[in-house]
């Protein structure tokens, strides 16, 4: 959970964290596709994390008044 904060950027908003059997599963919206493959790109980069996987992408998800790209982001520990 330490790790967290220094993969996430800015305007990356997590909305859940699930641990699913070994691996764990982030939910959330983003303010741009930019900030999402930013975040991607840290998590694959993390030489303590494995299995990085990006699904349900849905981009102009509508939240707080403003339009969100939402996501769901699962990855292993190594």
């Amino acid at each position: 959970m330490n790790l967290l904060p220094t993969l996430i950027p800015e305007q990356v908003y997590v909305d859940k964290v699930r641990m699913e059997g070994v691996s764990f599963k982030l939910s959330g919206i983003g303010e741009s596709t930019a900030v999402l493959a930013q975040m991607l790109d840290r998590f694959e980069q993390s030489k303590v994390i494995n299995s990085v996987e990006m699904h349900s992408i849905v981009h102009n998800r509508e939240r707080f008044g403003n339009k969100f790209q939402s996501f769901q982001l699962l990855f292993s520990p190594r």
